[in-house]
């Protein structure tokens, strides 16, 4: 995949961590300071006093939980450097301090300084030791098609058979819009069958999502029937193959972050802040920091997409998340035509995002056709729209 310009506030940094300009801290350096700073502030205030030298000592008007935050952020930045200049030994050093001061059960900072920590030790360990050097695959790379039922729910209003392939169907609940508004038709216009193809690499959960889905649907009296295609790997899909289809829509989901660059520590520097929003927008969901359920998806999800962003190079590098002007080159490439999503789509997501905890943290803004899902202002995640031209 090809790399996309970088446009956010922390791209464009040079290949050299302590040249880059990090954005505007959230307030001045002369005591005038604000206690209890987000996540998000105190990873742009701690670049900010790494880059320029800030001493520090001068920042005891911070509340205790802020300045070792800031201390923990600036001692994982200089790991960074050290680890790029190859100076192993002090990076070795550097970040066992950072592992003692981090947890995987405390705050946001805590928790994402010790990710990146160890992220930080496997990539020294395989530069030291290269024929110890493992690759860590993760499922699901860079090119997971999703489907979406709001945004189908126009493009097949007059159809009379239906057929949706989801290429990641979870729970399933995304299609339970879809099918009330099939059984909200006009008598006139009833759907004759609604076929969902369910496609993943678990055959128990997709057996699981498609007796929920049946269960679901049963009280709507539609014609209903689903069928199971079991891969061995997302790699199996092809955007050929989708083409070919030539489906009526097809709607992808993607992450909105510019995490392909060569440059380690340009992409270090990308994932730092966009994973840094997540494990904010956990702490706020998932208020019990001790709750195994946060612990083990932080791990498994988060950490790993970590350590195989940080950690690997080349061939070893499974995830590869591009920009939205990415994926338009490589579909419009592909003979497809991005569609807007309709007004009713638009205001049923805002009223669903609404509904949940803490939904006035999340922001939906308009990308040309593509929609965008954030917290806090920061993107996260890309939604776009394609029809067969």
């Amino acid at each position: 995949m090809a790399e996309s310009s970088a446009s956010s506030g922390y791209q464009n940094m040079p290949c050299s961590l302590p040249q880059y300009d990090f954005p505007k801290p959230p307030c001045k350096l002369d005591g005038n300071i604000p206690s209890n700073m987000s996540a998000q502030e105190i990873i742009k205030l701690a670049g900010t006093c790494y880059i320029r030298g800030f001493d520090y000592g001068r920042l005891d008007s911070y509340v205790k939980e802020d300045q070792q935050s800031l201390e923990l952020v600036h001692l994982l930045f200089t790991s960074a450097e050290m680890t790029r200049k190859k100076q192993y030994d002090q990076a070795a050093r550097l970040l066992m301090r950072c592992l003692t001061f981090s947890s995987q059960w405390g705050s946001p900072i805590q928790r994402l300084c010790y990710y990146f920590s160890r992220a930080l030790q496997d990539r020294m360990e395989r530069h030291l030791k290269p024929a110890l050097n493992h690759t860590n695959k993760v499922d699901g790379c860079y090119s997971k098609t999703q489907s979406n039922g709001l945004a189908m729910i126009k493009s097949v209003e007059n159809a009379s058979g239906i057929h949706v392939i989801d290429l990641e169907i979870r729970t399933g609940v995304q299609w339970s819009g879809l099918m009330q508004s099939l059984a909200l038709r006009h008598p006139s216009h009833l759907v004759d069958t609604l076929r969902i193809t369910l496609v993943g690499m678990k055959g128990e959960e997709l057996i699981d999502s498609g007796r929920r889905l049946d269960e679901f649907i049963e009280a709507l009296a539609i014609p209903f029937f689903y069928r199971i295609v079991e891969i061995s790997s997302m790699e199996d899909i092809h955007e050929d193959v989708i083409v070919r289809l030539r489906p009526r829509i097809m709607v992808n989901i993607e992450v909105e972050g510019e995490h392909n660059s060569r440059c380690f520590e340009n992409r270090f520097i990308e994932v730092l802040f966009y994973c840094n929003t997540w494990f904010d927008c956990l702490d706020v969901i998932f208020p019990d920091r001790l709750d195994t359920c946060r612990v083990m998806y932080e791990e498994v999800f988060s950490g790993k997409t970590i350590r195989n962003l940080i950690a690997c190079e080349r061939k070893d590098r499974w995830v590869r998340y591009v920009g939205t002007d990415v994926w338009r080159c490589l579909f419009n490439h592909k003979g497809l035509k991005e569609i807007s999503f309709s007004y009713p789509a638009w205001y049923q997501a805002r009223i669903l995002l609404k509904e949940f905890p803490h939904g006035e943290y999340y922001t939906l803004e308009a990308n040309g056709s593509a929609v965008t899902i954030g917290w806090k202002g920061t993107q996260l995640l890309a939604i776009f729209a394609w029809t067969c031209s």
